[in-house]
């Protein structure tokens, strides 16, 4: 695990230097020029962020013809059975097929996975598991649909250009005012919200979860986010009012 953590590191620290692009060589694969690569590890949740992912890919082929699209998954699906359940359900028939990458780690992104300090383990989790995509495929466009803000380091350090769409904020002052607060809440248990001290110290865990989330979000170099809200949450969080646009996503217009 930790030599994979310290190649991370090494990856971004020398990321803009002189020797980055000879070190990348050695790190990652080839970038794949006119390949678009969508990340969604979960495939099959069957709601508002698997339309957006089917529906920027449908958008996406009609803008660019030539390009190749790939989606990161770790669902055992084909690409034709995804394609077909995105029809089935959602109405939304592609232009042309997709290819999908598997991604074995997965797991490491499950809450159920941490039962303690689940947003470090979850963090950790997107870190390795963008590590595992970016050594098997480089994409030229890295389009994040799943909210894993803290592997962004790890795909720009590939050389990709990074994208996300943000439906919801890893972590957002409303959590740090319950906490701070000391609100029982699904966030928040009893014991924690009891003790001044345990409360005193989530509150900082808290704060440094938020700082490593505004370190990664910054590696963004285009946002999108779904309302007002996450882009008032973003903005705050990541400083990167310049590059964020709200798109609002889409939704079933037919009974």
């Amino acid at each position: 695990m930790w030599p994979q953590v310290w190649m991370v590191i090494l990856g971004v620290i020398l990321m803009w230097s002189s020797i980055g692009p000879a070190l990348r060589s050695f790190i990652f694969p080839k970038i794949c020029h006119d390949t678009v690569a969508f990340f969604h590890p979960f495939t099959d949740d069957g709601g508002g962020g698997e339309r957006v992912l089917w529906c920027a890919i449908r958008t996406l082929q009609e803008l660019i013809p030539r390009a190749k699209f790939v989606i990161y998954t770790g669902d055992s699906a084909t690409a034709d059975a995804l394609a077909r359940r995105a029809r089935e359900r959602f109405g939304i028939r592609i232009l042309r097929p997709v290819d999908v990458i598997r991604l074995k780690r997965r797991h490491l992104l499950l809450d159920s996975h941490w039962p303690r300090f689940t947003l470090l383990g979850q963090a950790y989790g997107a870190v390795m598991v963008t590590w595992e995509a970016m050594r098997l495929l480089v994409p030229h466009l890295f389009i994040d649909t799943g909210g894993y803000a803290f592997g962004y380091p790890v795909v720009r350090a590939a050389g990709a250009l990074t994208t996300c769409y943000v439906h919801y904020p890893y972590v957002s002052t409303d959590m740090l005012a319950r906490v701070r607060d000391r609100q029982v809440q699904y966030n928040n248990q009893s014991q924690v919200a009891s003790s001044a001290w345990r409360s005193f110290l989530k509150v900082w865990y808290y704060r440094a979860i938020a700082l490593a989330y505004w370190f990664a979000g910054r590696y963004a170099q285009m946002v999108m986010v779904n309302s007002s809200w996450t882009y008032a949450h973003i903005v705050s969080l990541w400083r990167c009012k310049a590059v964020t646009r709200i798109v609002y996503p889409p939704c079933q217009t037919t009974a």
